[in-house]
């Protein structure tokens, strides 16, 4: 099943991936990658949500989830890095050290992975690399920097001593020299051994300028700047520490480039924990996310059907959380051919539509799903015609726009997937209407797609074959005694008593009238409330 951006908007996949949050640039690129499995691929499927099972119960396990979290944040990207080692560029002490702070965090994550009992799984499996610890912290010194050490080389070593030798012989000299200033001309110099001398202080300007040991560097509009004149041992000793460092810096180059070697030798091991990594991110993302919204983990069937027991749809259940309401759980069993739901506005139709999609999406991109349980067979394709299809880009009307999207889906029909039509013909004159959703209807009844569709058309439900649901709706409603209280948000009122359930019914029940009690709900005014139960009563 391709990935299409607008059913994942529609169905509130895009609003659950926001949810579902990696803690490494590789898991979030594994996230970004997240497809459905295609049929034929159930097994999979199924290793993938069991992996995603355990993980769920391992996090509800842990006191706190912190340190794993913790370790995990701390990875950097060091494909590139990698890949300019397989192909001999030379690694800065940069990436030298990004990598080292990764192999630093396999060993952090193995061993608390191992400490915690977290499941094994081989896609999820981090082994750490100890010959490349002991490469890139040799003395065990540090864990939190990168530095070339001298037991890389003796070399290297000897070179350092001898810098170390020789800048000790010029901090001696400059001391000797900065003394001798001070005590025979009472001149304190700067760090950096020199003097700022104002042009107007005569005095200081004699002494500094009788002084064999400094001269004169630069000047401003109201200052002489004096420097420390320095012998030519001094520069001589100078000159051989720019060589030495010069040395350093070839020598150092060296080491890299034999550490790098080094790394790339171990390009399919380190590649495999990268991968592995990706995996355990993506994977307790996600357990983290089935703990929030307290998901199971689906049955997945060979045969094309969906059985649903008490779904929820995680977005609308967070909304209704937020104003401390309750979301109704749904069930529904489909199969191939046709289930209408029939109901009043603001009774939940559309919700159902959107909460089947979304759990079969879910479940088939290897996320749990909120839900008592579930089984279901995967699809090739799930389409979706929710809401107002009319596009000003096009031109077409509402229903020109709605008819375009059901031409795709009946060509789409023929192969087994899942197409969902809230309001079918929704946008045209009633007769016509009808007589167009029956049509349509009646052809994708002996499709292989599962259709789900609701509709206000009556007499659609009596086509043979086709499997009617209906909202239970406001059957408990009491209006008299509710309009005796003094309550003022009346669609708290409406989701109070409206039951979104869905029942079967018989093909011949018609099409439930709960419009006029939600119109009462949502302050109608009473004359107009009897006259349109007067029209009922007569027939109309």
């Amino acid at each position: 099943m391709k990935r299409v951006k607008k059913v994942e908007d529609i169905l509130d996949f895009t609003w659950c991936l926001q949810r579902i949050n990696t803690q490494t640039p590789y898991g979030l690129d594994y996230k970004k990658a997240i497809k459905p499995y295609p049929r034929g691929a159930e097994k999979y499927l199924e290793k993938a949500l069991d992996q995603v099972e355990a993980y769920m119960n391992y996090l509800s396990s842990l006191k706190s989830t912190m340190r794993l979290a913790d370790i995990l944040h701390c990875a950097k990207d060091i494909r590139f890095s990698i890949q300019r080692s397989v192909e001999e560029n030379v690694l800065s002490e940069v990436e030298l050290f990004e990598i080292k702070a990764f192999i630093f965090l396999l060993d952090d994550l193995k061993a608390y992975l191992e400490s915690s009992h977290a499941p094994y799984f081989e896609e999820t499996d981090i082994q750490t690399i100890p010959e490349l610890t002991q490469l890139l912290n040799p003395e065990g010194s540090s864990r939190d920097t990168f530095y070339i050490y001298d037991s890389y080389s003796e070399e290297l070593a000897r070179i350092r001593d001898e810098i170390s030798t020789v800048n000790r012989d010029v901090r001696i000299a400059i001391r000797n020299y900065r003394k001798k200033i001070q005590d025979d001309y009472q001149i304190s110099l700067n760090p950096d051994q020199s003097i700022i001398v104002s042009k107007s202080n005569e005095e200081l300007k004699n002494r500094v300028e009788n002084c064999p040991y400094l001269t004169f560097a630069s000047e401003s509009y109201s200052n002489l700047v004096y420097t420390l004149k320095k012998e030519d041992a001094l520069y001589q000793q100078e000159a051989k520490i720019d060589q030495l460092k010069e040395a350093e810096e070839r020598e150092e180059f060296n080491i890299r480039q034999e550490i790098t070697a080094k790394i790339a030798s171990y390009n399919k091991e380190i590649t495999t924990n990268i991968h592995h990594l990706a995996n355990l991110d993506l994977t307790l993302a996600k357990a983290k996310f089935s703990l929030e919204i307290k998901g199971v983990k689906p049955k997945i069937l060979q045969e094309h059907r969906i059985e649903l027991c008490e779904g929820r749809h995680p977005k609308i259940e967070h909304n209704l959380q937020k104003s401390n309401l309750k979301f109704t759980p749904i069930s529904i069993s489909v199969e191939e051919g046709v289930t209408c739901i029939t109901g009043a506005n603001m009774g939940g139709k559309t919700i159902s539509l959107k909460l089947l999609g979304l759990l079969a999406y879910l479940g088939q991109c290897g996320i749990l799903v909120p839900a008592k349980s579930m089984e279901m067979g995967l699809n090739e394709y799930i389409f979706t015609s929710i809401g107002d299809e009319q596009s000003t880009d096009s031109g077409l009307s509402t229903f020109g726009a709605e008819i375009a999207q059901v031409v795709k889906a009946l060509d789409k029909s023929k192969d087994p997937g899942l197409i969902l039509i809230d309001e079918l013909a929704r946008g045209t004159n009633p007769i016509e209407g009808y007589a167009i959703s029956l049509s349509i209807v009646h052809k994708l009844q002996s499709a292989s797609a599962i259709t789900v569709l609701t509709t206000h058309f009556d007499k659609v439900t009596d086509l043979e074959g086709v499997r009617h649901l209906q909202v239970i709706g406001l059957s408990d409603f009491d209006f008299d005694d509710e309009s005796k209280q003094d309550v003022e948000d009346k669609l708290k009122i409406l989701n109070k008593y409206m039951d979104y359930r869905l029942k079967e019914v018989p093909r011949s029940n018609d099409v439930p009238k709960d419009a006029i009690q939600i119109g009462k709900i949502m302050g109608l005014p009473q004359d107009v409330i009897e006259y349109a139960e007067k029209t009922l009563k007569n027939g109309w």
